[in-house]
């Protein structure tokens, strides 16, 4: 280290810029929830855990931009991000 020069501490926080939901619905039923899970300048990175109503069932989820942008998407870059089907059983 050369004592003439100094540097001062310098610290990076990552946000989200671009809210994320998750829209999920379960097999044979008509109701359909959607949730942000990942608001405008939430930190980033981080996890997310995600609690369903039911226990008893397949379903359906997709992983998507949300509507309340603070920037715009990239031109052509698709709104889905993740889409899962998953088969009856008991969800943990």
């Amino acid at each position: 280290m050369n004592p003439r020069y100094k540097v001062s501490p310098i610290q990076v926080n990552d946000y989200n810029q671009i809210p994320i939901n998750i829209t999920y619905q379960f097999k044979g039923k008509e109701r359909v929830v959607t949730k942000e899970i990942f608001p405008v300048g939430s930190n980033f990175p981080t996890g997310k855990s995600v609690t369903f109503e039911e226990k008893d069932g397949g379903i359906e989820l997709l992983l998507h931009y949300g509507d309340k942008l603070a920037v715009p998407l990239v031109a052509g870059l698709p709104s889905q991000i993740a889409q899962y089907d998953l088969g009856h059983g008991v969800i943990s």
